[in-house]
């Protein structure tokens, strides 16, 4: 996690020292306290900036997976407003007075993982993290969190406010599932069952074939595939890249074959692991070891096979 410490004052560019230390995080203060970044006779690496701190969040805010700022909050609230989009995309942020006794998770507590920091940044100075997502407190599970710690993504965000709110409220949720789970179901996650009306529905699959019925149907999609792909001459680039951007929400790893299939899957967001072509190509694919057990699925002239 790439993460940035965020001071103005005195007080509070010493409390950025000590966690951005420990979080090995860049360190951004104001240049009018440089003497205060020298720690046990020792300089810290920062970034010292001259211009006004809006101008710097602009510059920033998408550059970091997570910032912390030591400040008040109605200072942040303010300079993070316009860069604001959506909780898939915006960067965990968390809020620390400069005395360091609260860190306060402020934004994307779940998916961008501000909850969890937030409880290191205390741990780290001695403080309590304030954490106010409704599903931590009332100790439901957060299905946004769940995708963000199991390497999934959430395909239809919009409907995770209605699931979030049934488990809130005391209700229960279907769960539909075709991998491997460990553990116990907490008691209101209930197995699907097709022949029962079912409410609302977690779907967890990586399949866009599957038939899941409910009024709301949240699908978080396992990104468990490896894609291989080879190319031919002539073959257009947005063949590919419509071929690629459907399977996109479950790939995990990829193999491109030549240059332009590469630029494709970097723009789909998936990661790289390259496969050259070997007698072998079995042994060798088999012998990988991704982050979560899965499918293999290899595109060739933008056709899949299984």
């Amino acid at each position: 996690m790439k993460i940035a410490v965020i001071a103005l004052t005195k007080n509070g560019i010493e409390r950025a020292v000590t966690v951005g230390q420990a979080l090995d995080a860049d360190i951004y203060v104001k240049n009018d306290y440089m003497d205060k970044v020298i720690l046990n006779g020792e300089l810290v690496m920062i970034h010292p900036f001259t211009a006004d701190f809006t101008g710097l969040i602009s510059r920033i805010f998408l550059d970091y997976d997570a910032l912390i700022f030591i400040m008040a909050c109605g200072i942040v609230v303010r300079s993070i407003a316009p860069h604001i989009k959506d909780k898939q995309t915006d960067p965990a942020v968390v809020v620390v007075d400069e005395l360091g006794r609260f860190a306060i998770s402020l934004l994307s507590g779940h998916t961008g993982g501000a909850n969890r920091l937030a409880g290191r940044v205390a741990s780290i100075l001695g403080g309590i993290p304030v954490i106010t997502t409704a599903t931590d407190i009332n100790g439901v599970i957060a299905f946004d969190e769940l995708a963000a710690n199991n390497n999934c993504v959430i395909e239809n965000i919009c409907n995770l406010k209605y699931i979030s709110a049934e488990l809130v409220n005391g209700g229960k949720v279907s769960l539909f599932f075709d991998c491997k789970l460990s553990g116990v179901l907490p008691v209101n996650i209930v197995p699907y069952n097709s022949d029962t009306a079912c409410k609302l529905v977690v779907a967890l699959t990586n399949s866009t074939c599957v038939q899941v019925k409910g009024e709301k149907v949240l699908y978080i999609r396992p990104q468990n595939l490896v894609l291989g792909i080879g190319c031919k001459k002539g073959k257009l680039k947005q063949e590919i890249q419509e071929a690629i951007l459907f399977h996109q929400p479950v790939i995990a790893y990829f193999s491109p074959k030549n240059f332009s299939a590469s630029f494709v899957f970097r723009k789909a967001g998936c990661r790289h692991q390259y496969f050259p072509r070997p007698k072998n190509i079995k042994k060798q694919i088999n012998n990988f070891r991704s982050p979560i057990a899965g499918n293999y699925v290899f595109l060739r002239n933008s056709e899949v096979f299984r």
